[in-house]
Parts: structure tokens; sequence; C-alpha cells
């Protein structure tokens, strides 16, 4: 099997600026991308696709291609199923078939979860899509709230049911997926309805850096965790 690891890494990050290339912990964002990629030892090859320059030294200087974005990949609402599908035309004569799509600012992915990934997809045939999931409470639990902060029950007839009768439900934790290429250009997404498969993480490993406050609490907890 021929593995690619894609890092996308759109220089444009309204909530917090320069998001990929920031200072966290020490290190530029992006640089726990690359350093899990190359320590996970199953790439052909890392592609970071990036509308930077000063993005695409970082690649290089870590041992990754650079390939610069088209004007249809560069913009706000650029879908990252596109990215994909331009840099593996891109690569397409060397025949990939899986490839990592790997969250540029996700300073807690490891080598070894990239690698738990990868097995899942290859041990279960039917996959089309590995990506980690952190919980996300129990689904009788949910709630409504308008603007005034009203609240609004939905399911009211579960308010004394204890939890461990009740049925966890999970979220996406934007850290990577691995997907097979045939999948991606047969299906024209990156999941598909029934054939996606998720590996279980830990809230902290899964938290997401989307605004300044996200960012200043994960450093704190990457501290704490390392």
């Amino acid at each position: 099997m021929k593995n690619l690891c894609l890092i996308p890494a759109r220089a444009g990050s309204k909530r917090v600026p320069n998001k990929n290339v920031k200072q966290f912990a020490g290190r530029a964002a992006i640089e726990y991308s690359l350093r899990a990629a190359r320590e996970a030892a199953l790439f052909e090859r890392v592609v970071v696709s990036t509308d930077s320059d000063r993005i695409g030294v970082y690649a290089a200087k870590n041992g990754a291609a650079y390939l610069k974005r088209s004007s249809k990949t560069s913009g706000d609402d650029a879908q990252l199923y596109a990215v994909v599908m331009e840099v593996l035309k891109h690569y397409e004569a060397e025949m990939f078939d899986n490839v990592c799509i790997l969250y540029p600012c996700a300073p807690f992915v490891t080598a070894q979860q990239i690698t738990d990934g990868y097995t899942i997809l290859e041990m279960q045939k039917e996959a089309d899509t590995v990506f980690p999931v952190t919980s996300a409470g129990y689904f009788e639990r949910m709630m409504r709230m308008d603007d005034d902060g009203k609240i609004d029950i939905v399911f009211s007839e579960f308010t004394e049911v204890p939890s461990q009768e009740m049925q966890p439900v999970y979220q996406h934790v934007g850290a990577w997926f691995w997907c097979r290429v045939a999948s991606l250009l047969f299906n024209g997404t990156i999941l598909p309805a029934d054939t996606c498969y998720g590996m279980y993480v830990a809230p902290w490993e899964g938290w997401e850096i989307d605004t300044e406050i996200d960012w200043m609490v994960a450093e704190k907890i990457y501290e704490a965790t390392h």
C-alpha cells in the first residue's frame, strides 16, 4: 500500500491570525503535525498544501513537499475535499492507495494516533474513512437554547434517568482523516454516509483550537500532559 500524508495549511485564519505558524509551547503549530507524520513512518510522501510561502518554508525545513494551492482552493469558501483532489491529481502518477489528511494545527496529534488509525483502516475492509472521535455527552441530554438563554429540554422524559442508562454520543476531532483514495474518487466526499469508522481519543487529545481562548487553554493542557 502506498500512503500519502496531506497537510492542508491555508494562511488565512481570522479568529487566530497566522494560526498554523504561530508559536505553540515553543514551536510553530504546524511543526507538531509534520513531526507526527515523519515519526509515523507510513508515508511515501508528506505534502503541505498551502497558499503561503512562509508555511511552505516550514514544510521544506521539516522534510515535506510544498505544493502551492490554486486560486480555486485558496479562498475562505474552499472545501477540504477540493484541496485533497487537487493534491491527488498533482501526484496521480504515484498512484497512492490511501491518504491521511492531517490538520496543520493539531498539537496533540501523535505518530501513534496516526498509526492506530491506519491499522483500523487496514483491518476494517469496509471502512472508507477513519477519524478520531471523543465524547460529546449523551443523546438523551440534548438541549436547545434561544437568544435569551431560555432552555428547551429536547427529551424531558429522561431528566431523571441516570447517565449509565443513556446512549453516549461522539463528535469528530479536528486532527486527521485516513481515507481510501478509491473511495474519495467514487463517493465524492471525505465522509461517506455508511463507511466511516471512529477511533476514540481522550477529550484533551481532541482539544480543537478555533479561538484565542482555545489556544491559551490548549497550551496549558499541553504543558500539563507533556
